[in-house]
């Protein structure tokens, strides 16, 4: 009797990890250790602890005293941790990891030992599927139980800490899309392994000069490069932790340390729109490319 459409190969599976943890584990290790350290140095530097951008003053008995303005953990998470750093990151690490599971494998003939299995074709390649997706969603929680953990004791956790709990599930959903098109190019180009790596690295390269072009286009108000942010594939993650470079008037006295208070930098609420066309665009391309890597992998001729 043939399994269910998403029935893993528990053999496969285990296999998979058996062979390829000695890599897989260090990789998980340094991307965990680099969030950390990217979101720890600033946080213990600071004596005061904010998600969002604030500008400070001492308030001294002869009136106003030096100013101290925060960056705060918000821009870091958004571009460094949950943003297009950590999206070029962990595409690298899918690209590895779909290596492992189909390039690798093509080339030690040890697919055509799979199809010798009881096991449905759609076992083999949906479980090799979801082993990429599980080893992409354990390293996603190492970094994202850290980075809750530091923001809930931020001062401003309770303006905050929600944005960056979703900023972190659409970072998630947008590396499962870019690790299903590495698997897709992956198997429909099994037979010219040359093809679909050099496909996937430049979807890479893609990823990193757009957010170069809006990088400057922000920095230096570059108005010939607006149109970069419509075509960036990181545009389909809503920015939860945008913050402008002007700061409310309003003062407010800074917990736990005396004669010091603090004005928010003003906060950019995400795009409405993009919130409800994103989870429906990724939805739609993420099952599309099941949907494709299961249609083309039944019809492909494995060659030994």
């Amino acid at each position: 009797m043939k399994s269910n459409f998403l029935t893993p190969t528990k053999n496969i599976f285990i296999s998979h990890f058996k062979s390829n943890w000695k890599i897989i584990l260090p990789f998980i290790f340094g991307i965990f250790l680099v969030s950390f350290l990217a979101i720890l140095i600033p946080f213990s530097w600071s004596e005061f602890k904010y998600i969002g951008t604030v500008e400070a003053h001492w308030v001294l008995d002869t009136g106003r005293g030096p100013d101290a303005r925060v960056f705060g953990l918000g821009p870091i998470i958004a571009v460094f941790v949950f943003g297009s750093f950590g999206t070029l990151i962990f595409s690298i690490f899918s690209l590895l990891l779909t290596g492992f599971v189909i390039t690798s494998e093509l080339k030690k003939n040890k697919m055509s030992i799979w199809m010798a299995t009881p096991s449905t074709r759609n076992q083999i390649i949906m479980s090799k599927l979801l082993f990429v997706i599980a080893i992409i969603t354990v390293a996603f929680l190492v970094v994202f139980i850290p980075t809750i953990i530091f923001s809930s004791v931020a001062r401003d956790a309770n303006l905050y800490l929600d944005k960056v709990i979703l900023q972190g599930i659409f970072f998630y959903l947008m590396n499962v899309l870019v690790a299903i098109a590495f698997f897709f190019l992956a198997v429909i180009f099994s037979n010219q392994e040359r093809l679909s790596t050099s496909l996937s690295w430049a979807i890479i390269g893609y990823i990193a000069i757009t957010e170069i072009l809006m990088f400057f286009h922000k920095t230096f108000d570059f108005q010939q490069l607006n149109f970069v942010e419509f075509i960036a594939l990181q545009s389909l993650m809503p920015k939860f932790l945008a913050f402008g470079s002007a700061y409310g008037k309003e003062e407010v006295p800074v917990p736990g340390i005396p004669n010091l208070k603090a004005s928010y930098g003003v906060y950019t609420p995400a795009n409405k729109i993009l919130l409800i066309a994103s989870p429906i665009i990724q939805g739609g391309l993420t099952t599309a490319g099941i949907v494709g890597i299961s249609s083309v992998f039944n019809r492909k001729d494995i060659k030994a």
